[in-house]
């Protein structure tokens, strides 16, 4: 391997930086780039991997040509790192050594045969905000019409931040037989989301404004309401918003709200599931349902009795 960049990578001092520094950039911006062009990964991921292999390397404190298993050992098996997140960064980093040692840029795979630890479905930690502190924000975020709207959108429709921040205005369809509004979600996938009339109603007035066109951002920046908000902005105003409010949960307590209440109500999990744009139902029963089931109480009540 020629230094750390290899692969032609330039060599030498530039602008007083080390070029040790300018070839780990390059290189990170490469494999970024295989991310985000070759195996479609979408921004965020390729993102969370770069900030991995950053955190890694400096934890580390070795070049990047001189790493082994032990410095992966030492990374990832810190006390306070949760068994999940520690996989997840094992991935991360074999997967860089893999496609740096493929395309040349290191000599050889130093975790070729680093195993991925098993790891079990997490206990569910779903904290949902009450219906009553869900109406105490919605009168607290009343001035604020984009706080507002955002706050509805996640406990009326159960959205992400991210589905919030991506939202736009001709995805709406409120003058349909069944309002509803369309939603680019996690995973990139699209799902269809009914509107409850609560919610079209909101919709209506928020789409009643004066906007410079027919579409554009359901949620603008403030300075240009042509540009969309990030995901970042709408979680923190929202949070924010909450702690003012002294309740103790996050943005992501109002979409927890939206799946506990529907399947109290309804009882269907994979109806709850198709709304939240989950994967699998799986996922969905691992964070909403535990213990006993209402509906497996009641069928197990007609078993006869033998006796009779």
């Amino acid at each position: 391997m020629t230094g750390i960049g290899g692969r032609g990578l330039p060599a030498g001092e530039r602008g007083g930086t080390p070029m040790a520094a300018l070839h780990l950039s390059a290189l990170l911006d490469a494999y970024y780039l295989h991310l985000t062009a070759e195996r479609q990964a979408s921004a965020s991921t390729a993102a969370a991997h770069r900030r991995t292999l950053e955190a890694f390397l400096r934890h580390a404190g070795t070049p990047l040509d001189q790493i082994g298993v032990a410095d992966l050992d030492v990374y990832t098996r810190r006390p306070h790192l949760a068994e999940g997140t520690r996989a997840q960064y094992i991935s991360h980093l074999r997967c860089f050594t893999r496609w740096a040692a493929a395309e040349g840029y290191l000599d050889h795979d130093p975790f070729v045969r680093v195993r991925l630890p098993k790891v079990g479905p997490p206990p569910p930690s779903v904290r949902e905000v009450s219906l009553d502190d869900v109406g105490r924000l919605l009168a607290y975020a009343t001035p604020w019409p984009r706080l507002w709207v955002s706050a509805w959108l996640c406990y009326g429709a159960g959205l992400r931040c991210a589905e919030v921040a991506a939202g736009r205005r001709e995805w709406v369809q409120l003058s349909a037989a069944q309002p509803h509004m369309d939603i680019y979600g996690k995973g990139r996938r699209w799902r269809t989301v009914p509107l409850a009339p609560l919610l079209t109603d909101v919709l209506k007035l928020w789409l009643a404004q004066d906007w410079p066109s027919a579409a554009g951002p359901l949620v603008g920046s403030a300075r240009d309401p042509q540009v969309h908000v990030g995901a970042g902005w709408i979680s923190r105003q929202l949070c924010g918003a909450l702690h003012t409010c002294g309740i103790a949960q996050t943005a992501h307590g109002l979409r927890h709200a939206f799946a506990r209440l529907l399947l109290a109500e309804c009882n269907d999990l994979r109806a709850v599931s198709e709304l939240l744009g989950h994967a699998s139902v799986a996922t969905t029963e691992r964070h909403y349902v535990s213990g006993v089931k209402a509906a497996t109480s009641r069928a197990v009540g007609f078993l006869p009795d033998p006796r009779i």
